[in-house]
């Protein structure tokens, strides 16, 4: 269970507090203050009801919960349910230590997570209907206080530490004033004690995704952010240099930027200000192998040029900072207060929506003045209590960090020109094969290419190409249960990998009416390869079985793999498209216009 012993100065102290403020609602695990306050805002009461349903019926509310996982059915559901969503806080653990606030918690999507590491967490909601799936899914923790209450109206003071994740936005909805969010931010120093940390998590107003047309995510309008054309009562986000603006004003003098990608709600990998300006730290490449998830927003708008490749022309020019999605941001009022920690992480990599069994932390950090990479499991298990029945285990350890490019960044340029050929593709993998078959031998019987099993994370998005384009291979997570596995099972791993690790790729006739499927198998044949019904039929059954033991459900990857590649397609192809359109409706209207004039 987990729980988070308190003190009796610390029970003492702010429990008088609660009690003074608040009256307990112990049917549904929360505090309402003393003029019963409840806001009026929601995500929609069918999402809500439905997050309250899963949280109460489940039996397993932790951070890994398997259950939890398998209720995700949609955006919303995504939101408050995954674990993904707690990798804002892992690099910012050593901040979240004391008595904490969580304001505008929301339905508890961080609440249990920063309960793990405060001795004592109020989770600050203005909603009732949210407050009380909070209050379920926190009512096995002691030292987790739910509070309804307005966080400009919060009374309690001499806090350790105070979050706003995805919160100080919407301090101009509910506010006329048109300092609001500076007002909320004077607040939270208010309530904090002089060496009090408060964490922001907010969208960056001048993010590339909202460049690349995504819509801005409150007013689900595209541009509205770097138009800068908001409108009074709607949400406002902010440039990097704004922020930093308004915490000063704010009597926050000490500042350190995080920047979590693709954004703060799905962070899959956190980029410190250490990783900025260094010369052995490949920024550039690090991103284009790490900043493949897309956002919710991608579905609903066309792109028109190639984020991954912009994002290597940002860090080579050192503008990640401004560009960034999003920001995590660690303030204080004396900014000496940060030489009580040690900080010498650089980067930070999570796979944390697997089984809790495999779910990991990458970090690079700086020891010793080289650069080292650390990997291990999120969910610490004692090896007698892991399922031994599966058909992998991780091989994870720590090792040096690679100096060059990676493999990907090869291949990155071909898919991103237009009318690119997959010969041309299979070309630029050549030698990746050749380093694949020195390691191969042929199974007598079957006739079939095999390599051993330590290979199967062998893939161009998991080779680096150092000096004299020698490749050199890291993070081979994954332990198979037999030794030796089909080649082409790690090729066609390989190639998807390449080709799905892009939002959208350029318009090519090669792949014009063919799935993901069809492109892979017409790569490989471009590679030589003879290929049989058997050979596709045992490659799929292979990485099923491997994803079924990761994710911990069952899975067919031929459901998204028969899916066609998103295509980008270029401005020019948009104007001709509407050129076409023009020309229908002059047709239309010319024929209308005729048959009005016989009808007369």
């Amino acid at each position: 269970m987990e729980r988070n012993k308190l003190s009796s100065n610390l029970s003492n102290k702010f429990f008088n507090d609660v009690n003074k403020y608040y009256r307990f609602d112990s049917s549904l695990n929360y505090y309402v203050n003393n003029k019963d306050y409840s806001l009026p805002y929601n995500d929609g009461n069918a999402y809500e009801e439905y997050v309250y349903n899963v949280v109460k019926n489940v039996k397993d509310r932790s951070e890994f919960s398997k259950e939890l996982r398998g209720a995700i059915k949609d955006w919303p559901s995504f939101y408050y349910l995954s674990p993904i969503r707690n990798n804002i806080f892992r690099p910012i653990k050593k901040y979240l230590k004391g008595v904490g606030l969580e304001a505008g918690a929301g339905m508890g999507a961080l609440t249990r997570e920063l309960g793990k590491e405060a001795s004592l967490l109020f989770a600050l909601e203005g909603s009732k209907q949210r407050a009380r799936v909070i209050g379920k899914r926190c009512e096995d923790l002691d030292n987790v206080k739910v509070l309804v209450d307005d966080i400009m109206k919060f009374p309690i003071k001499g806090l350790d530490f105070i979050t706003l994740i995805g919160v100080l936005e919407y301090a101009s909805c509910f506010s006329n004033d048109e300092n609001s969010h500076l007002n909320m931010l004077k607040k939270i120093n208010d309530s904090l004690n002089d060496d009090g940390f408060l964490i922001v998590a907010i969208e960056n107003k001048l993010g590339l995704k909202y460049i690349s047309g995504a819509k801005e995510d409150h007013v689900g309008v595209s541009y509205v952010g770097i138009h800068d054309s908001y409108k009074q009562g709607t949400a406002q986000t902010f440039t990097r240099q704004k922020l930093i603006s308004l915490f000063h004003e704010a009597g926050f003098n000490g500042l350190k930027f995080y920047y979590p990608f693709p954004d703060y709600k799905q962070p899959k990998v956190i980029i410190t200000e250490n990783a900025l300006g260094r010369n052995d730290f490949n920024l550039a490449s690090f991103m284009s192998l790490c900043v493949q998830e897309g956002y919710p927003q991608s579905a609903s708008f066309s792109k028109t040029f190639s984020d991954e490749a912009l994002w290597r022309v940002i860090c080579e020019n050192k503008n990640l900072q401004d560009f960034s999605n999003s920001f995590l941001v660690i303030a204080t009022k004396n900014p000496r207060t940060f030489q009580k920690y040690i900080d010498s992480d650089i980067a930070y990599a999570y796979s944390s929506g697997r089984d809790k069994e495999f779910a990991t932390e990458v970090k690079i950090s700086s020891f010793k003045g080289k650069l080292v990479v650390n990997r291990e499991n999120l969910y610490k298990f004692d090896e007698e209590d892991k399922n031994h029945n599966l058909c992998i285990k991780q091989n994870l350890k720590c090792e040096d960090y690679i100096e060059g490019i990676s493999y990907f960044e090869k291949i990155l340029p071909m898919i991103n020109t237009p009318n690119f050929l997959l010969k041309d593709i299979a070309s630029l993998l050549t030698p990746w094969i050749s380093y694949l078959l020195q390691f191969a031998v042929k199974d007598n019987d079957s006739g079939k290419i095999l390599i051993p099993e330590k290979y199967l994370d062998c893939t161009p998005t998991n080779l680096i190409i150092g000096k004299n384009n020698y490749l050199y291979p890291f993070d081979f997570e994954w332990k198979y249960k037999k030794e030796y596995i089909p080649i082409l099972w790690v090729i066609h791993r390989g190639i998807q990998g390449v080709l799905t690790s892009v939002e959208a790729i350029a318009d090519s006739k090669d792949i014009e009416n063919k799935s993901i499927i069809q492109v892979i198998w017409e790569i490989i044949l471009h590679l030589g390869f003879n290929v049989t019904n058997d050979d596709v039929e045992e490659v799929y059954e292979l990485e099923n079985e491997l994803q079924s033991d990761v994710t911990g459900f069952k899975q067919d990857i031929r459901e998204y793999l028969g899916n066609p590649l998103k295509v980008r397609r270029s401005i020019s192809w948009y104007e001709d498209k509407m050129s076409e359109f023009i020309k229908i409706i002059y047709a239309y209207e010319n024929k209308l216009n005729k048959s009005q004039e016989i009808n007369i």
